[in-house]
């Protein structure tokens, strides 16, 4: 390298971990907010912290220097770096100015404070009773509309600033630092509801209308409970680990299960050497193993990520893809049999439910991302609207309620990552095991592919999206 790529890479590497540094300690405090500690002054201060340290004056020299054709020949990864780091100085002047953080917190006090009885609204979607599944949507109906002028106020902001800074809109400036285009989700997303259409189409067949699908969907998974609930999850959680050659002991990741108001989270308090998970101890049946499942995925990520780099930690799109990977063992024959102990007949209910219930989970995750991207691209639209013609793009089925989750507006975007776990994880599970998952192999490959190379690796390339 000569001078000048020196010093880029000495002003970025600094940056770097310092970030890195920042964001752990983030970690560690969200850790303890979320079991109870009083650290909101504390997350304010390191949220500053990271917001001044991308917006150095030095920065943009820097970032000229490190994505020089020059640069790019002789130092690809410094390269690679220089653009991750654009991206996220790019993004964070959107989603870290102050008073879009402002409105984010009026936005959830708003829904916080119009949301009473909103767990026994979203009950109600799955009820039996058709007539309880029509009063629960009316109900949600109701609290969507009132929420809507505050959902309205703060998409009208981050769309503002989004256009300050060169976007068309806030859903473009979030895509974009993910190495995403509205373009490229809408593309890709549309070839995923094709390939899965079929299915789709035989399932919504038992249904009279969108308002439905999420009584269907509890169908499949009390199906799946009853199987699920006959071995405690942690104890097929410790054979799993034995059978893959992996203990907590020896990894550096502490569980607990705690009553919390999440099903479930893991924190990167230092990558590599203290990754804490929390789930929900009230969960149960396939949830408690399907959470307990997730979260270890995203532990291993942390287990084994790049250390000391924040700018080659993953996007939130692979890591949710990398958990969603150990997900997939409860639809694989030789764990059900091995590790939750079933029979043939269990067996077989599980395989087809969980086919049924990843099917519906997939295709109403992309209406409401698909629902978020719309109003935030046509923001004069009714929201009613919005959610009708989505609704009826995405899922064929006519929904005139209005009646969207308003806490979808509280991580704007987010679902589409839920969408893209669980494609991308069913793509590269396949690619590790050849459907051979109970081998150590596996694991050696999981950590070997995706997660050590971290961001220096495209997701595109990681999972193959040629």
């Amino acid at each position: 390298m000569n001078v000048n790529q020196d010093k880029t890479h000495e002003l970025i590497s600094e940056l770097d971990r310092r970030l890195f540094a920042l964001n752990n300690r983030l970690s560690l405090l969200e850790y303890r907010e979320d079991l109870g500690a009083e650290v909101t002054g504390d997350l304010n201060d390191v949220r500053q912290r990271i917001r001044t340290a991308l917006q150095e004056p030095s920065l943009p020299d820097a970032i000229r220097a490190g994505c020089s054709p020059d640069v790019a020949e002789k130092n690809p990864l410094l390269a690679r770096k220089t653009m991750l780091l654009q991206q996220k100085k790019e993004f964070s002047r959107i989603e870290l100015d102050e008073s879009l953080c402002r409105a984010g917190d009026e936005l959830r006090a708003c829904i916080s404070e119009k949301s009473e009885g909103y767990a026994q609204v979203m009950a109600g979607l799955s009820s039996p009773s058709r007539k309880e599944r029509r009063q629960a949507r009316q109900s949600l109906a109701s609290l969507a509309a009132n929420v809507e002028p505050a959902c309205r106020r703060w998409s009208s902001l981050a769309n503002d600033l989004a256009r300050k800074h060169g976007y068309n809109n806030y859903a473009e400036a979030a895509l974009a630092s993910e190495g995403l285009t509205i373009s490229d989700m809408c593309t890709l997303f549309a070839a995923w509801k094709r390939e899965r259409l079929p299915a789709y189409r035989q399932l919504v067949e038992e249904v009279s209308g969108a308002g439905d699908l999420l009584y269907l969907l509890k169908e499949h998974k009390d199906r799946m409970n009853e199987v699920f609930e006959r071995r405690k999850a942690e104890d097929a959680f410790a054979d799993l680990l034995s059978h893959l050659k992996l203990s907590l002991d020896d990894l550096p990741v502490s569980l607990v299960h705690r009553e919390v108001s999440f099903t479930g989270a893991c924190y990167r308090v230092e990558p590599g050497r203290d990754v804490r998970i929390v789930v929900n101890s009230s969960l149960a049946g396939l949830a408690r193993y399907f959470y307990l499942l997730h979260e270890m995925g995203h532990a291993m990520y942390y287990c084994y990520c790049p250390r000391g780099s924040e700018l080659l930690m993953d996007y939130q799109v692979t890591r949710e893809a990398i958990a969603d990977m150990w997900t997939l063992f409860l639809r694989d024959e030789q764990f059900l049999r091995t590790i939750v102990g079933s029979g043939d007949e269990d067996v077989e209910t599980v395989l087809h439910s969980w086919s049924a219930y990843s099917t519906l989970r997939l295709f109403l995750f992309m209406r409401d991302a698909m629902f978020t991207v719309q109003v935030l691209t046509v923001p004069d639209s009714w929201y009613s609207d919005s959610w009708r013609a989505v609704t009826l793009e995405w899922l064929e089925l006519d929904e005139d309620s209005g009646a969207f989750d308003p806490y979808d507006f509280l991580h704007p975007l987010h679902l589409k990552n839920y969408v893209f776990g669980q494609v991308l994880s069913e793509r590269a599970l396949s690619a590790l095991t050849s459907n051979v998952l109970l081998k150590p192999e596996t694991v050696i490959n999981f950590d070997r592919l995706y997660c050590r190379p971290g961001n220096s690796v495209p997701w595109q390339t990681k999972f193959d999206m040629r």
